[in-house]
């Protein structure tokens, strides 16, 4: 009994460990077949490995700017991939430019920050600023709070969203310089000729508090006499050594305070181990913590109509981007109804999409030219999805895709949002036609839109009709991400393999169009 006991747990450890190992090589991602590919008119345009450190390790977000890749991992480890290979240039699409992993305890990871010059990650409390072309720390910044949402960077600045409801701007390209001991010359003071007289206030005071000379003294036995006057010199007891300079004290002394107006730069005055600083520029209020990255709108060639841009609960908040100190809201756009998925807009309008199965369309020069606080705008056009948008439309020039929870995906005009896939009835109104099987945008090319549906299938959809042209499992694949700036299909799995797919007939990306705002668009990850 006790050897059947033994056996049949034997087999039943035999049995789970071979099931684990089953899930853990389902879980592994894979390179499709030649004639999968095939037939869907794909290609493998490269793949990398990143680097995982263990079975929980993984893809967490990937972001595209420009012509790379920055790709977080639950642990924290940051990686930039080389998206498309550079003309004349030593990196090869695919290759992994550089690995950087932060020496301070992981958080809650949020989208980060580039610009051409420098990667912007925030790791818990702590600001990261690393060099783009070789991962180097540039510069790291303990910040006031933790953020709330993805971080946003120009070429100055930097913007910050903190859980203590405000947003940071700072400046990194003009730092505060830190306090650096000036060199002291070799030379005593000139000898001061003194009287018996008060003294006045700050008559024993010397320059980098040297004591007074007392190399033409003719004793230095007390009282300390020179010419026919008596003169006293201050005590050189405390003095390190009593040839000239004389210096009582190496090491910077901290400035009084009672002069200042308030003790928000009191960092300029005080003494600072590190070189440079950030400096703080503006901060604004807002009622609720943003939950989205703020973006940066031009609308005119005159920077005094860029206006930065936030979301602080169903509110799209609009304030100048070119203050100092604090920034005041200076537009605030409230929809008609509580908003079921993030915002989205370009140069001429902002979409909405409510809680009352509906999506809206309003122009963004109304909103700028209006009033401090605007309501229930006047829409230029309004869609209906019998249910609720869940997730961000996808926005071009020519077209926007919004999946709703009931009937699926439509394809909408960008001015009017009249549907581009229907039937026309007699009378001339338009019944919208939209696509059953998409449920994730991934990504959108002239002739194809290329999607996810219920069972996490890949399903492309012919763009031009909103049909469903073929279907193909890669459940192997576990993180998908939405491409809102080129025709990139991108897929990552759990043991660090990440691949980019695209139609034969583009062999170079194609920009969907020029987005919107000087801001990178972040790849939203399919739940």
């Amino acid at each position: 009994m006790f050897l059947r006991t033994i056996s049949c747990g034997l087999v039943l450890l035999c049995t789970t460990w071979a099931g684990a190992q089953d899930r853990i090589v389902s879980s592994r991602g894979s390179v499709p077949s030649t004639s999968d590919l095939d037939r869907l008119n794909l290609v493998v345009a490269w793949k990398a490995f990143l680097p995982v450190q263990n079975r929980d390790d993984g893809i967490a977000i990937v972001q595209t700017f420009g012509n790379q890749l920055l790709v977080q991992m639950k642990s924290g480890t940051v990686c930039l991939v080389q998206g498309v290979e550079e003309k004349g240039g030593v990196l090869k699409a695919g290759d992994i430019v550089w690995t950087f992993r932060p020496a301070v305890p992981k958080g809650i990871i949020y989208p980060g920050a580039a610009n051409k010059d420098s990667i912007f990650i925030v790791v818990g409390q702590n600001l990261f600023i690393l060099d783009r072309r070789d991962g180097r720390t540039r510069f790291q910044e303990e910040l006031p709070s933790t953020i709330s949402a993805g971080i946003l960077a120009d070429d100055n600045n930097i913007y910050l969203p903190m859980t203590s409801r405000k947003v940071l701007c700072y400046s990194y390209t003009d730092p505060v310089p830190g306090y650096v001991s000036p060199k002291l010359p070799d030379s005593p003071d000139p000898l001061s000729r003194v009287t018996l007289r008060a003294p006045e206030p700050g008559f024993l005071s010397t320059p980098n508090n040297r004591s007074p000379s007392i190399a033409m003294l003719t004793t230095t036995r007390p009282p300390f006499v020179h010419e026919d006057t008596i003169d006293r010199t201050v005590s050189i007891t405390g003095l390190k050594s009593i040839r000239p300079p004389y210096r009582a004290y190496d090491g910077n002394a901290a400035p009084s305070i009672a002069l200042l107006p308030n003790l928000r730069d009191l960092y300029k005055l005080n003494s600072k181990d590190q070189a440079t600083t950030i400096r703080l520029v503006w901060e604004l209020q807002v009622n609720e913590a943003v939950k989205e990255i703020p973006a940066i709108l031009k609308p005119t060639p005159n920077p005094v109509d860029d206006r930065f841009v936030v979301t602080s609960g169903n509110n799209l908040l609009f304030t100048d981007l070119n203050v100092t100190r604090a920034s005041q809201i200076r537009t605030e756009y409230m929809p008609e109804d509580a908003i079921s998925a993030p915002y989205n807009f370009n140069l001429k309008n902002i979409y909405s999409c409510g809680k009352d199965s509906s999506m809206t369309v309003v122009s963004t020069r109304q909103v700028i030219t209006s009033p401090q606080y605007l309501s229930n705008a006047r829409p230029e056009g309004r869609a209906t999805f019998g249910g609720f948008v869940l997730r961000k439309p996808v926005v071009t020039k020519s077209a926007v895709y919004a999946i709703g929870t009931r009937w699926g995906m439509l394809k909408m005009d960008p001015n009017t949002l009249q549907p581009l896939w229907g039937a026309r009835l007699p009378d001339g109104r338009i019944i919208p036609q939209p696509n059953n099987d998409a449920n994730f945008i991934l990504a959108v090319n002239p002739g194809l839109i290329y999607a996810l549906d219920r069972q996490s299938r890949l399903v492309i959809i012919d763009n031009r009709r909103g049909r469903t042209l073929g279907t193909y499992s890669i459940r192997k694949f576990s993180h998908f991400f939405t491409n809102e700036q080129d025709d990139r299909l991108y897929a990552g799995a759990d043991n660090g393999l990440l691949m980019c797919f695209h139609d034969k007939a583009y062999i170079d990306p194609v920009k969907l169009d020029p987005p919107p705002m000087e801001v990178p668009q972040m790849r939203q990850a399919a739940e």
